[in-house]
């Protein structure tokens, strides 16, 4: 039909703007730690002060880029100390569960191109390392394993410190990006940032770029898949104390609105959609290897 020709043009010229871009010159990004007397609940799996990476180019402060990083998710106790500590020897092995200590690094991809067809070329570009396992949502501490899940919370503190160190504030406009576990997180906080962003400046323009979300047919139960369960969303938003979309919360967990499952409604991006009023693009694949394999469960061969 005209209207899957169309989507499929859409994906296709998202595809080469997220990935095919090409590059004029690398963005250079140095390390800003989060200071734990600041910020003491934002804090990586192992209790590592969390970070970020921002442009040195102070000169494009005016259009402000925060991208999150992925990187998939741990879900219980055993299988975050597989993730963690995979050599089982009492000791983090694992960057995306402990803090990252490069001070620069440079990026010429996607949208930190250069190239003017990346529409953000010439915004000010900010990459939020992914070490919490949690899709940016978590507030919570596992007192089995010791690992921390505060992905909410280091967001939330990445934001407060580019209002105090970088004036976040006056920027005329600001994009949320994230990839796989990030777009998990964009779907999670992309509202609730345009809510306090647009509380200290109302003529900010917000947007938000979900690469490769959670965006699945929720109604499919596969047997025997974990992430598929039934209990699954009610089981990890326990696990991670999670926190969600706030709009979706406040009318999922009404008892007025007769949702049965909250966790669910809330959890996953295809049924939380709705709720989201700031300008969202997604992108995804239903053949993405990653989320059939984790939302699916196909049998080998």
């Amino acid at each position: 039909s005209n209207t899957t020709v169309h989507s499929l043009s859409m994906v296709m010229r998202a595809t080469s703007l997220l990935y095919l871009v090409s590059a004029v010159s690398a963005v250079s990004l140095e390390l800003f730690e989060l200071p734990s007397h600041t910020y003491p609940h934002g804090v990586c799996n192992d209790g590592t002060p969390a970070g970020y990476y921002h442009d040195t180019d102070l000169s494009k402060l005016g259009k402000v880029h925060v991208h999150l990083n992925g990187g998939n998710l741990c879900d219980s106790d055993q299988t975050c100390l597989e993730r963690c500590d995979r050599d089982h020897d009492g000791e983090v092995d694992n960057h995306l569960c402990t803090a990252d200590t490069k001070q620069t690094v440079q990026n010429e991809h996607g949208l930190f191109a250069g190239g003017e067809e990346n529409p953000l070329h010439d915004f000010w570009h900010v990459m939020v390392p992914y070490c919490s396992s949690d899709t940016w949502a978590g507030t919570g501490f596992s007192d089995q394993s010791g690992y921390y899940f505060h992905g909410k919370y280091i967001f939330r503190n990445v934001m407060n410190s580019l209002s105090h160190h970088f004036n976040l504030f006056q920027a005329t406009e600001f994009v949320l990006s994230g990839s796989s576990a990030g777009a998990f997180g964009v779907g999670l906080n992309c509202d609730d940032v345009a809510d306090w962003l647009h509380s200290n400046n109302p003529d900010m323009k917000v947007r938000c770029v979900a690469d490769s979300p959670d965006f699945i047919p929720w109604w499919v139960h596969s047997e025997n898949c974990p992430r598929r369960a039934d209990d699954y969303q009610q089981f990890v938003n326990s696990f991670w104390s999670r926190d969600m979309d706030h709009s979706c919360q406040e009318f999922a967990f009404n008892p007025e609105s007769n949702v049965t499952k909250p966790e669910e409604q809330c959890g996953i991006l295809s049924q939380s959609l709705p709720f989201i009023t700031t300008d969202i693009f997604i992108l995804v694949s239903l053949r993405d290897t990653l989320i059939s394999r984790d939302y699916g469960c196909p049998e080998s061969g």
